[in-house]
Formats: structure tokens, sequence, C-alpha cells
């Protein structure tokens, strides 16, 4: 199922289509993450190498701020299990990060 984009609700009508949903989903989280208050945030957790609740609780405030609804803890534990959050190089683990909360894993 990698690959497979889990927040939309509708069927992909076509690639362009597809390319364009993924790449408004992607600036609704990344844009914030660029922000220093998001950043820093999210850098504080991979410092200190949280754990998975933990930055649930940051990606729910997150997805709150981006979509206006909660992100489900069993939404995201397969996002966890899916994404390397806690990568070792920063800028890779924020865009880990995003694409968990969108949901693309």
């Amino acid at each position: 199922m990698e690959g497979k984009v889990r927040w939309m609700v509708r069927p992909i009508e076509d690639a362009e289509s597809f390319a364009r949903d993924i790449c408004n989903q992607w600036n609704k989280v990344f844009r914030r993450l660029k922000n220093s208050y998001w950043r820093s945030r999210f850098k504080v957790l991979w410092e200190i190498s949280a754990s998975e609740g933990e930055f649930y609780e940051l990606a729910n405030e997150l997805y709150r701020c981006a979509y206006g609804s909660e992100l489900s803890r069993q939404r995201w534990s397969e996002a966890w299990q899916y994404r390397n959050i806690l990568h070792e190089d920063f800028n890779q683990a924020v865009i880990e990060f995003a694409n968990a909360i969108i949901g693309w894993y």
C-alpha cells in the first residue's frame, strides 16, 4: 500500500489532478513547518527523540490548524510506522513529518 494517499476521500481522476491535490495538501502543512514557531517545536521533539505520542500532540495541533479537524490517533500511528520522523537529518525529518501529517505514506 506504499504510495497511497489516505487523506483523499474521492477517487483520483487523473495524474494532473492528483499532482495538484497533493501539492495543495503539502503546502497547507509544509508552509506552516517553515514558520519558526512550528519548526522550533518540532526541533525540540526531534532533538530529544520524542515518542510517537509526543509527536502526535504537535501533529494534531498542526493538522487542526491546516484542516480544521482532528488527526486520528489510529491514522497517526499508521503514519508513524511508515515515515521516519526521527531521521538523522533534520531537514529530512521535517519532510517525513509533513508527509505523515498529510497522509502520504
